[in-house]
């Protein structure tokens, strides 16, 4: 995979250097190393993770932490 440099003509070219993707596989991926891809992923129709709590565990922690503190 060579290097392909752009001359600073703008400020987002400047130093920018892309690889090139040339010698790469074109095929389809090898099947023993894809898992199966679930659709929902935990998430209802709103897009919320639902398979998780959805609660503040750092807030729980620190009101955790306060009352043990007098213990």
């Amino acid at each position: 995979m060579a290097l392909k440099t752009f001359k600073p003509y703008t400020k987002s070219t400047r130093g920018t250097i892309l690889t090139s993707r040339a010698g790469l596989w074109k095929g389809k991926p090898y099947k023993p190393l894809t898992s199966a891809n679930y659709s929902s992923k935990g998430r209802n129709n709103y897009g919320r993770i639902t398979s998780r709590p959805s609660f503040n565990w750092f807030f729980i922690r620190i009101v955790f932490n306060f009352f043990n503190f007098f213990n």
